[in-house]
């Protein structure tokens, strides 16, 4: 845990925010690591809440992955995979995978989005209505058998210092969503990233200082 400040920069734009919890900056040594949200699904066309449902990519979706795949290319030094079990991610995976063959690809039920409970399969409307109705914002939700906000940060984080702590695997690949991606901007870098496109993708630097910037792909 860790409760410093720290300056950081996002595409030209310096912020300063308070570290509250879950990072420290000194153990990320010569870490790179390359984090990527799946490629468009159904659901995500259609405006539905995926939360913990698998979801499918669509044709776009995997066209996405493809374009994807030629701006790794300059990356095939990385030889790991990290994806979330949740089946819209392998999918993304699998298809990386098979552009950047030294890849080897785990799963993990650690990098799944927020559950949102019974909200799921529902509109994303649905959501934006009782955000208003409750005054609040997606932090301070309570979702009826969901996990809470705090709960999916704290699930993120843990994962994330457990990655950098090893030492088997220094360049990696993870396939994730976009309220991960959300979480490990604002938590490591200090920075929130609005609306991040399917196949989006960001390379966290090898090492961390005050001057960082988060790069995207």
């Amino acid at each position: 845990m860790t409760n410093r400040h720290i300056r950081v920069k996002y595409n030209n734009e310096t912020t300063i925010r308070s570290k509250r919890f879950c990072f420290d900056f000194t153990q990320q040594g010569g870490y790179q690591i390359i984090i990527i949200r799946h490629g468009e699904t159904l659901e995500n066309r259609n405006r539905i809440i995926q939360g913990h449902l698998p979801g499918q990519l669509t044709e776009v979706g995997k066209q996405q992955v493809k374009e994807l795949c030629r701006k790794l290319v300059k990356y095939r030094r990385f030889n790991q995979i990290i994806s979330s079990d949740s089946e819209r991610a392998k999918e993304t995976a699998k298809l990386i995978s098979e552009e950047i063959p030294r890849c080897k690809i785990r799963h993990t039920a650690q990098l799944r989005e927020r559950c949102y409970g019974v909200l799921q399969g529902q509109s994303l409307y649905r959501l934006k209505r009782l955000l208003v109705k409750n005054k609040t914002d997606i932090r301070g939700l309570i979702i009826p058998d969901g996990e809470q906000y705090e709960d999916f940060e704290l699930r993120i984080m843990n994962f994330y210092n457990g990655l950098i702590a090893g030492k088997s695997h220094r360049e990696v690949i993870l396939v994730a969503h976009s309220g991960v991606l959300g979480v490990i901007s604002e938590k490591v870098f200090g920075v929130k990233i609005r609306n991040i496109g399917n196949c989006e993708g960001f390379l966290i630097p090898a090492k961390v200082s005050p001057d960082m910037k988060l790069c995207k792909l």
